[in-house]
C-alpha cells in the first residue's frame, strides 16, 4: 500500500489501484534514475495492472468513437461524394440509354455493399489509429528509459551486471506494469472481436509476451524486458501508420510506409531481437545462479530455461511471419496479387469490392501496401476515373 503517495480524498481500498504499491528508500548508489522513488514487487501490483486495463480500454473507445472513426468516417463520405459527382458528370455526357448498372435494385446493392466496406474501414481506421498513439508514446518512453540504463548496443553485458534489479525505479515500474495491462487488455479485445484465420497464432504470441513480461518483472530481470519492449514497438508505429493511412486510401503513400515497416522489422525484429537472444544465453557469465527471496534474486535453472524457451519461441514465431511479409512483397514485386492472409466473415457475407461494377475500377492497388494483409485485411472502395 503507498497511502503517502495517495490523495487524501482516495479511498483506502482504492489507493493499490491508482498507486504503486510498495515503496521503500532510494539505494544508496543507483546506476540509474538517482532521483526517483523506488519499489519493490508484490501481489498489490495485480490491482494497478487491473486498473490500466480498464483505463486503456475507457481510453482506447473514447478515441476510437469520439474522435478517430467520426474523422474517417467524414473522409469516406466525402470521396464517395465526389465520386458519384464524377460518375454523374460522365454519365450525362453519354447515351441516354438504360443498363442493368442504372437500375435502381443495382444502385441500392451497390450502395449496400459500399456501405458495408466503409464501416469496416473506418472501424479499422479507428483502431489501428489508438495503436499508432500507442506505441508511439510508449516507444518515446522505453527511449527514455533506455538512454538512463548503463546498457547500450554494445555494452549488453549490463543487462546481466549486478542482477538483481532490485528494488526499481518508479519509472521503470509503471512502464512495466501498464505495458502489460496493455497485452492482456490485447487478449481480451482479441477474443471480442471475430475470429480470425490467425487468431490461434496472435493468441499465441500474446499469451507469450504476457507470460515473458510478468515473470521478469517478478524476478527482477525487467531490464531485459525494457529492452525488448523497445524494440518491438518500434517497427509496431510504422505498421499501424501503413495501416491509417490505407483505410484511408492513400495507397502509394502506404506503400512507402510499409517499405519503412519492413526496413524497421529486419533491423529490431530480426537482427536486434536475436542479438539480444543471443546475450539471454550467455547471461550466465556475468551473473550466477541462486534462490536468495530477501534480495529479490530469483535465478534458477528452472526459472532460466523456461524463460530462454519462451524468447525463443517469440523469436521462431517472428521468423514465420518474416518468411510470409515477404513472400507477398516478393510476389507483389512480381506483379502477382497478394493474398490476404487473414479474414473477416462479417465482410464475405455481405460481399467484397470486388464485385464492384467495371467502370470503377482504376484502384491503384498499386505495389507493397498490399502486403499489409500479413496481418490486417484491408479492403476500399473502388475509386473513380
Amino acid at each position: 500500500m503507498n497511502r503517502e503517495q495517495a490523495p487524501a480524498w482516495l479511498p483506502t481500498y482504492l489507493v493499490p489501484f491508482f498507486t504503486l504499491s510498495y515503496p521503500v528508500d532510494t539505494p544508496a548508489k543507483p546506476d540509474s534514475f538517482p532521483n526517483s522513488n523506488y519499489y519493490v514487487n508484490g501481489p498489490l501490483d495485480l490491482c494497478f495492472i487491473v486498473m490500466w486495463i480498464g483505463a486503456l480500454a475507457l481510453i482506447r473507445d473514447g478515441l476510437r468513437l469520439k474522435v478517430f472513426e467520426p474523422f474517417a468516417r467524414e473522409w469516406h463520405l466525402r470521396a464517395e461524394r465526389n465520386a458519384a459527382a464524377r460518375r454523374a458528370k460522365r454519365n450525362a455526357t453519354k447515351s441516354t440509354g438504360t443498363s442493368e448498372k442504372s437500375s435502381p435494385a443495382y444502385k441500392t446493392i451497390r450502395q449496400s455493399k459500399q456501405d458495408v466496406i466503409r464501416e469496416r474501414n473506418v472501424m479499422r481506421f479507428g483502431e489501428q489509429s489508438y495503436q499508432w498513439i500507442y506505441f508511439v508514446v510508449y516507444w518515446s518512453y522505453g527511449a527514455y528509459l533506455h538512454f538512463n540504463f548503463p546498457h547500450s548496443p554494445w555494452r549488453l553485458e549490463y543487462l546481466w551486471i549486478d542482477y538483481p534489479f532490485y528494488p526499481s525505479a518508479g519509472c521503470v515500474k509503471f512502464y512495466y506494469l501498464s505495458q502489460l495491462g496493455y497485452w492482456i487488455h490485447s487478449v481480451l479485445v482479441l477474443n471480442a472481436e471475430a475470429h480470425r484465420k490467425d487468431h490461434v497464432q496472435m493468441m499465441t504470441h500474446h499469451v507469450v509476451t504476457i507470460t515473458l513480461i510478468m515473470g521478469s518483472y517478478f524476478a527482477n530481470d525487467t531490464r531485459i524486458g525494457c529492452l525488448i519492449l523497445f524494440l518491438m514497438d518500434w517497427c509496431d508505429i510504422w505498421l499501424a501508420f501503413a495501416k491509417m493511412l490505407r483505410y484511408l486510401g492513400f495507397t502509394s503513400l502506404c506503400d512507402v510506409v510499409f517499405g519503412f515497416f519492413m526496413i524497421s522489422w529486419v533491423a529490431t525484429r530480426q537482427i536486434g531481437y536475436f542479438i539480444v537472444l543471443w546475450s539471454v544465453f550467455n547471461a550466465q557469465k556475468y551473473r550466477k545462479y541462486g534462490w536468495i527471496p530477501e534480495k529479490g534474486h530469483y535465478l534458477i535453472p528452472i526459472t532460466y530455461w523456461p524463460f530462454m524457451i519462451f524468447l525463443a519461441t517469440l523469436g521462431v514465431m517472428m521468423c514465420i511471419w518474416s518468411s510470409i511479409m515477404f513472400s507477398i512483397a516478393y510476389n507483389v514485386a512480381r506483379g502477382k496479387p497478394a493474398e490476404d492472409t487473414r479474414s473477416d466473415d462479417e465482410l464475405d457475407a455481405a460481399g467484397t469490392p470486388e464485385t464492384d461494377d467495371s467502370d470503377d475500377d482504376d484502384d491503384d492497388h498499386d505495389g507493397v501496401g498490399d502486403t499489409v494483409s500479413v496481418v490486417e485485411p484491408v479492403s476500399l472502395p473502388k475509386k473513380d476515373s
